[in-house]
């Protein structure tokens, strides 16, 4: 299957936030698990990549993720219990 460009840069985003935290035990749902399990690879159209990680490590997630280039809050959409970054590489989000 060939991958879309979307797939490849939601692929690249998936292993650099997985390695980067990996410390505190990445997992992946919703979207991203379902295209994974179902597809082998991540949904077609799918618009982002889904990753859970243990509540007691928010504040230091989000630390870790603050200090990347790229990433931002989208403070639209972020609670006490979700967090979504986005990646603005190369005028890609």
């Amino acid at each position: 299957m060939k991958l879309t460009l979307l797939q490849k840069r939601y692929l690249d985003d998936l292993k650099y936030t997985s390695n980067l935290l990996k410390k505190y035990n990445p997992f992946i749902f919703y979207g991203t698990l379902l295209g994974i399990t179902r597809e082998k690879n991540l949904i077609k159209n799918d618009d982002d990549v889904d990753i859970l990680i243990d509540f007691k490590y928010k504040k230091k997630v989000i630390f870790e993720l603050n200090k990347v280039k790229n990433f931002r809050i989208n403070r639209k959409i972020t609670n006490r219990y979700f967090v979504q970054f986005i990646n603005n590489k190369n005028n890609v989000k």
